[in-house]
């Protein structure tokens, strides 16, 4: 198995630039739905103080995070 990722976006500035158009949340930022069931962050997972205000005073059910791995298999 073959893993073919997209370009870094820090190292590829034509990939960033086609890409910053679409995206809806700066770094920092945290989106609520409107019935108030789901959040999404633009946050560091590693940082406490992110994921202190980003779960705010609930267990979360379910992290999705996107580590910087590379890898190619």
């Amino acid at each position: 198995m073959k893993n073919n990722p997209l370009p870094r976006l820090d190292l590829s500035p034509e990939s960033r630039n086609r890409l910053l158009p679409y995206c809806r949340l700066k770094a920092g930022e945290i989106w609520k739905d409107p019935k108030g069931k789901h959040r999404v962050g633009c946050l560091n997972a590693s940082d406490a103080t992110h994921v202190v205000a980003l779960v705010e005073n609930t267990a979360p059910t379910l992290a999705i995070q996107d580590p910087p791995y590379y890898l190619n298999f």
